[in-house]
Order: C-alpha cells, then sequence, then structure tokens
C-alpha cells in the first residue's frame, strides 16, 4: 500500500505500535513515524489524557510501554479512537472521496466544487491532488483536465479497481455491503471450495467492488494480454462457479472480463495452512526450477544449506503465488513487516538475495511485503533443522543446598527448555566424569573439578530465564568451535577474533587490494590455504560480497582448517580509498570445508554481522579503533549491539 496514505491520525499509529511491540523507544517511534520528538511526546501526553486512568503509557528504562488498568473501558476508548469520524479533516478520507467522485461522474469534476463538498480550502485540494496523481502513476492513471474545465481520472478500468482495492477500499465501500442472500451463497461457495479467511475477505472486496462498478455502468471492457492469460488456468473454475451463482441472485449477467477479474484475488491468494486444499493448482517447472535455484543461490552466496524439508510443497506454493501476484499486480500488505526485519536479520538477507534472483526471472518488482513473507518461511526453515541439531534431550541439574533448591531450578528451567528434555538432579558428592558425559548440559550452583566432555554452565539459585537461555545458545556455540566465550560479552564473532586477526586497512587501496592484504596475512599464519585467496576472487566476480556502502563481508571455502577463521579490518582514517570511500570495515570469513558443517554458527554469525551494520554509528566507532583491545573496550561499552 502506498506511503501516501498512511499518514493519518498518528496517536493512532503510535498506540498500534505500543500494543504491538509493548514498549518502544522515542527514538525508534520517532523514525518509524518520521517527526520529532516533541511530537511524539505530545501524542504520548494525548492518549494519557484520552485514557482518562484506565489505561497508562509510562517512561521506563529508556522506552514507552503501555499498562492497561481497566480492559473493558480501554477497548471501548480505544474503538472511539480509531473509528472517530472527524471526516474531512483526514487526508487519506478526503482523497477516498476525490477519488471516488472521480470514480463515479461521467462528466468532469470541477475543483472547486470538491473544495466546497468537503468544506476544505482550494491549497488544501491541490496538495491532496498532489498526492493523489503520485499514488496514481504506480497504475498507470492519471488525473486529466483543468482546474476551470474540471477533472476526470483516465486509464483502464481494471487498474482503477486494483488501485481501489490496495489503497482506499475501506474509506469508498465501508457502507457498501452485500445483499444477505449474496453472503450466504457466498458461504456455501466458499465452504465448498474449502477456502480459508485471508481468501473469503479477498474475494468479497474483489466482488463488491466488480457489483458496484458494473451496475453503475463501468464494466471492464478490454483486457490486456497478461490478464487474459487467466482464461487458461485452473483458477478461472472458481471465478467462473462464483459468477455463475451470483448471476442468478441478481439477474444480472457478469461479463467474461469480469469473471477473469474475479480470478484474481484466487490466483494471487496467501498459501492456506491446509496445503491439500490447493494441491489441484498445477506447480509449473518454471516455479521447481526456481525454488531449486533459490536454494542453490543461498548456498551459492551465504554457505547456508536451505532444506525446507516437510515444508517444501507449502513453499512451492508459496512461490508460485507469489508470481501470479507479481504478473498480475496484486499487491499484499505484511502487517508485522517492520518486526520480522527487526527479529529475523539473517532470514531477512536471504530474502533480499532471494528477490534479486526472482526480479531477475520476471522482471517484475518484489515489494518489501512480499520479502517479509520470504523472511518468515526461510526462519521457520533455520529454525527447525536448528532445533532438530540441538535438542537438549538432557540436563544434569548439580546443587550443593539440598533437593528443594534443584526443584526450584528445574521448575524455572522448564520455562525455557522442550518439554520433552529429560531433567536430573544431582547433589556435589555424586558427580564424576562418567555420569556427566550422559548429558548434554550440565547446570550447577557450586564449583567443582571434574574432566566431563559435558558444557558446564554454573548459576544462582534463582536466575533471569532469558539470560540462562542466552547462555545456553553461547555455550553450545562456542562448545562446537572449542573456543572460549569472552566473558560477559555473548557474542560469536568477538569470541572467534584474537589480535592475530585484527587488521588496520591502507586507505589508498582498493576493497580487493585490502581484502589480499588480510588474506596473505592470515596464509602466512596458516590460517587459510593457499587457494583461499582464488576462491575469494571467483566469488567477488560473480557477485560483489560489499554488504551495504559501509562494511564488506567477503567469504569463502577454506581447505586449511576444520575451524571457521574470522577477521576484521578497519579503514581507521577519514582519507578515500579510491572507489570504495564509504567502505568503513571489511568482516573476512573463512569457512571449513567439511561435510558436516554447522549452519547455526554461521548464521549466528551473520546475525551479528547484519546488526553491526544496522546502525551506520557502530561502524564508524569500530573503523576509528586502533587494534584489538580498543575493540573489545568500544564493544564492552556498547553492550547492546547484538541485542
Amino acid at each position: 500500500m502506498s506511503d501516501y496514505f498512511n499518514n493519518d491520525n498518528r496517536i493512532c499509529k503510535v498506540l498500534q505500535i505500543l500494543e504491538h511491540k509493548r514498549s518502544a523507544s522515542l527514538e525508534y517511534l520517532e523514525k518509524k513515524l518520521n517527526v520529532s520528538t516533541k511530537s511524539i511526546k505530545n501524542d504520548i501526553k494525548e492518549l494519557n489524557e484520552i485514557f482518562d486512568g484506565n489505561a497508562l503509557i509510562q517512561f521506563k528504562l529508556g522506552k514507552y510501554k503501555l499498562y492497561v488498568l481497566e480492559y473493558k473501558q480501554f477497548e471501548k476508548i480505544k474503538e472511539n479512537l480509531y473509528l472517530h469520524d472527524d471526516f474531512f479533516n483526514s487526508p487519506k478520507k478526503r482523497m477516498a472521496y476525490v477519488i471516488s467522485r472521480l470514480m463515479n461522474d461521467e462528466n468532469p469534476v470541477l475543483t472547486e466544487d470538491l473544495a466546497f463538498e468537503m468544506s476544505i480550502g482550494r491549497t488544501t485540494l491541490v496538495g491532496d491532488l498532489k498526492k493523489i496523481r503520485e499514488a496514481l502513476k504506480k497504475y498507470n492513471i492519471e488525473i486529466v483536465g483543468k482546474t476551470n474545465t474540471g477533472l476526470k481520472l483516465q486509464g483502464e478500468e481494471i487498474d482503477l479497481r486494483l488501485f481501489v482495492l490496495e489503497n482506499l477500499y475501506e474509506e469508498i465501500y465501508k457502507d457498501h455491503e452485500l445483499d444477505y442472500d449474496v453472503k450466504e451463497e457466498l458461504e456455501k461457495i466458499f465452504s465448498d471450495l474449502k477456502l480459508e479467511g485471508s481468501t473469503r475477505k479477498q474475494i468479497i472486496k474483489f466482488l463488491t467492488v466488480l457489483i458496484d462498478r458494473l451496475v453503475n455502468g463501468h464494466s471492464i471492457a478490454e483486457l490486456n494480454e497478461t490478464y487474459e492469460d487467466l482464461i487458461y488456468t485452473d483458477q478461472i473454475n472458481v471465478s467462473n462457479n462464483i459468477s455463475d451463482r451470483i448471476e442468478n441472485i441478481f439477474g444480472v449477467k457478469i461479463p467474461d472480463n469480469e469473471r477473469v477479474f474475479m480470478t484474481l484475488p484466487i490466483v494471487g491468494m496467501r498459501t492456506p495452512m491446509d496445503i491439500d486444499r490447493v494441491k489441484n493448482i498445477e506447480i509449473t517447472e518454471e516455479v521447481i526450477d526456481l525454488v531449486l535455484d533459490i536454494i542453490k543461490l543461498i548456498k551459492l552466496e551465504m554457505d547456508i544449506t536451505i532444506t525446507p524439508g516437510n515444508l517444501l510443497d507449502e513453499f512451492t506454493y508459496h512461490i508460485s503465488f507469489m508470481l501470479n501476484r507479481l504478473k498480475y499486480g496484486i499487491k499484499i500488505k505484511n502487517p508485522v513487516l517492520d518486526e520480522i526485519k527487526e527479529k529475523y536479520m539473517v532470514p531477512y538477507k536471504l530474502a533480499e538475495l532471494t528477490k534479486m534472483l526472482i526480479e531477475d526471472r520476471t522482471k517484475k518488482k518484489v515489494s518489501k511485503d512480499e520479502l517479509g513473507f520470504l523472511a518468515v518461511y526461510f526462519s521457520v526453515f533455520i529454525s527447525e533443522n536448528s532445533y532438530e541439531r540441538n535438542k537438549l534431550c538432557s540436563i544434569a541439574i548439580i546443587c550443593g543446598t539440598g533437593k528443594i533448591t534443584a526443584r526450584l531450578i528445574a521448575a524455572q528451567l522448564r520455562k525455557i527448555v522442550d518439554i520433552d528434555t529429560k531433567l536430573e538432579m544431582f547433589s556435589d558428592s555424586q558427580v564424576n566424569k562418567e555420569l556427566l558425559d550422559q548429558f548434554d548440559l550440565v547446570l550447577s550452583t557450586i564449583k567443582f573439578e571434574c574432566d566431563t566432555v559435558t558444557p558446564i554452565i554454573y548459576l544462582k539459585e534463582i536466575f533471569d530465564e532469558n539470560q540462562l537461555k542466552n547462555k545456553i545458545e553461547s555455550v553450545r556455540y562456542t562448545e562446537k568451535l572449542n573456543i572460549p566465550m569472552l566473558q560477559g560479552m555473548e557474542s560469536l564473532v568477538l569470541s572467534l577474533l584474537d589480535e592475530e586477526k585484527f587488521f588496520i586497512l591502507h586507505s589508498d587501496k582498493s576493497y580487493m587490494e585490502n581484502v589480499d592484504y588480510m588474506i596473505d596475512q592470515l596464509y602466512d599464519l596458516s590460517y587459510v590455504d593457499e587457494g583461499f585467496k582464488e576462491r575469494i576472487h571467483t566469488r567477488e566476480s560473480k557477485s560483489t560480497m560489499v554488504f551495504d556502502e559501509y562494511i564488506a563481508l567477503p567469504h569463502a571455502i577454506n581447505k586449511e582448517t576444520d575451524k571457521i577463521v574470522f577477521s576484521i579490518g578497519v579503514f581507521s582514517d577519514d582519507k578515500n580509498h579510491e572507489k570504495d570511500s564509504k567502505l568503513k570495515v571489511i568482516f573476512l570469513l573463512a569457512i571449513p570445508d567439511i561435510e558436516e558443517k554447522d549452519d547455526d554458527i554461521l548464521v549466528k554469525i551473520y546475525d551479528e554481522i547484519i546488526a553491526i551494520s544496522k546502525d551506520k554509528q557502530v561502524v564508524e566507532n569500530i573503523a576509528k579503533v586502533k587494534n584489538y583491545r580498543e575493540l573489545l573496550l568500544y564493544f564492552i561499552k556498547q553492550d547492546n549491539v547484538f541485542n
């Protein structure tokens, strides 16, 4: 949906964010809403006054948090807030009124009439028209005419409908409810076809617009070749079924072009929960090849193996429906896009790689909303594969202060481990190597000497569950890599670094010359094999590994060792280095050439690097450090970088 229509009622947006995220910093709200700090504070103050003690937004620990005291009253206040209908004080609703007038009037509409009808000034209307024209461009629709002779819409009927459906449907059609007998018949159709909720809603919206436009003499006169393809799809049968049954109720013939229009919400639907419902839809060779190439691309670019497993069919159908949406210009909204980008950074990066491949194949632009849905699939693939590899089957709890204390620890532990994980409690006197070697993890409240192969975490009787969860994750990573985690710094990339792998780069040399310098130093120290440099150059020739304008992440297979080698190079002065003047940091990653690589470690490394790259100031500060020790001290002071 266009941003031109998303700037109304800022206090409602503040409330929506706080309800969804539970808490948000002032900086986050400021950036999200693109307004000043003062405006946000005023909005919070206004909301607290509106809540009148039934709810409260409080600034605590650097973040605003919503507290609901009287739930029923809060819901009523919120409903009134969202439904507040000071109609023409809303730019979006004014724009909806203008579009509605222009799309339903056969004659040009004078601007002075529009301004009079909405009780607004001419300057306000001119500003609204400018925004509308910008939004309509994406749909190949124009507002033509002059202010003194009248305005009218020019473009294809189907494009106009799609514009309304994707941007202003709720405003224009809020009072256009389908007749009871139509809704009843639709429910029978939906039940017969086993269609899910989101698809049902889309069909109702499309049908509402279709009936309104058809009854008022605005039928689809012509279809371009792209839409004509729909006549030969399996989904046209569903559209014909709906159209035939609606014809019987209305007694109005639904032409073939309108039936094609009704196919759009079906070909572009979201993948249903029950994949068997769409198994009758044929998956083309083109889609299958694309799915396989996506998996290959991610392996090539990131060295991460994506194994969809039993989700392969679902992912393939998702790609198929997405290609339909791209082909036929159907846009979908991802309501949690920002949260996906923030929480699933590596999956979102994989989605961005996939986007480039899809755009190259289809010559169609993939929206950020579509990227978000792709990222969710990649997150599930990574998580499910990780779960199988890292599942804790058994944990030993060692406690020197009695069994009741051990039970307290077990009760807290149950909140963060799998229900099937076996927890066993022992006293310190029972500890021995043979016993502890049987477990995946040992948690102990007391220090003890034992040469066990099982990782040990020491903790207090009462602990923070989230902190322990992070510690368990860190221990599992460092156990696999056979390296110690830096005390107090639960960062994998910092644990992989040392003085030998920190480099000050040369500003008078190019990006690749500096990469070669780092590789030569690592080769001299026997960290990488002789062919590593050539493999880096080969990858770079296929696709640049400059991650964004400030950091680069060159990486390739390393045959020298079976351990990951990670190094960092910084441009510590402000001199330009040839064409790479904005590049500040190079992360060089050498991945062992072994069959049983653990992708979890790579994902964790990528995750931390992406976290760094998201903050330009962090990147610039890293570039200013002079040695490895300064780098560690910087991260110690900035301990929220990886959170």
